[in-house]
């Protein structure tokens, strides 16, 4: 139709040219998810008051959120301390088989699920490992993994004062199930409280997230060496995934280590 018209036809190198030379913009790909309130002021136009105090007042609670989770960092860290913070996060699911070659990707795949839970005190990181043939990944098995990390803190630092934070997700962790798993594990375990604390929706950034950073790197190099078949190789790799401090413990989970929440 443009040969017709005796005009350029289209074609990406013309494309490509125009986009970057004449506009001076390109396409960023962001190394980490976004958050929407602060993407919507970045891109509103000038004048909208509303949006504008909405950001502020986010801004605010941001910066109030990584003061409390500090401060409660560094009273965990102290020595007489009797608190515990702990930081757990869902990472997105592994699946099986999975390989370099194209052919995985018409695969039927077993989607495999890991929660890291990390031990501020101790500076050392709890993966909790199952398969969606053994659980899902909502309350129950979230509860689940929890419950068992505040028996490792009763048994090893009784009568202490429990901290976690989180991210916001409702059919994980911000509901009625997980908060009647903690009233249960303050009646039963030798805990004294339980606080559970959420990050501002769009900044919860936290310690899950460079634990899931370095196993993805570590599932990423193994997949160059050959195609993951089996939920037992993830075990391996991310036992091996932190090589320069503590290595993360892996805990792999079966049907009968879920409660019923």
């Amino acid at each position: 139709m443009r040969e017709s018209d005796k005009k350029t036809a289209a074609n990406y190198d013309l494309y490509y040219r125009i986009f970057t030379k004449q506009f001076n913009i390109s396409f960023f790909i962001p190394k980490k998810d976004q958050c929407d309130l602060c993407e919507s002021r970045k891109n509103a136009v000038d004048g909208d008051e509303v949006l504008e105090n909405q950001y502020l007042e986010h801004l605010r609670q941001k910066e109030l959120s990584r003061a409390e989770k500090k401060n409660d960092i560094e009273t965990c860290k102290m020595a007489e301390s009797n608190s515990i913070v702990a930081i757990f996060d869902l990472q997105a699911v592994m699946p099986v088989p999975i390989g370099e070659s194209s052919a995985f990707f018409y695969k039927s795949k077993l989607n495999c699920l890991n929660l890291t839970i990390t031990d501020i005190k101790n500076k050392e990181t709890i993966c909790y490992f199952w398969h969606e043939a053994l659980g899902g990944r909502g309350a129950v098995e979230i509860g689940s993994c929890v419950y068992k990390f505040l028996q490792k803190v009763s048994d090893k630092y009784p009568n202490s004062d429990v901290t976690f934070y989180t991210d916001n997700c409702c059919g994980q962790q911000k509901n009625r199930f997980i908060f009647s798993m903690y009233l249960y594990a303050v009646k039963t375990l030798r805990i004294k409280t339980i606080t559970h604390k959420f990050l501002i929706r769009g900044h919860t950034q936290n310690e899950g997230d460079t634990a899931h950073s370095l196993i993805e790197k570590a599932i990423k190099k193994s997949k160059k060496s050959g195609p993951i078949y089996v939920p037992e190789q993830y075990v391996q790799i991310i036992s091996s995934a932190k090589k320069n401090s503590n290595p993360f413990i892996v805990e792999e989970l079966n049907y009968d280590d879920f409660y019923d929440l």
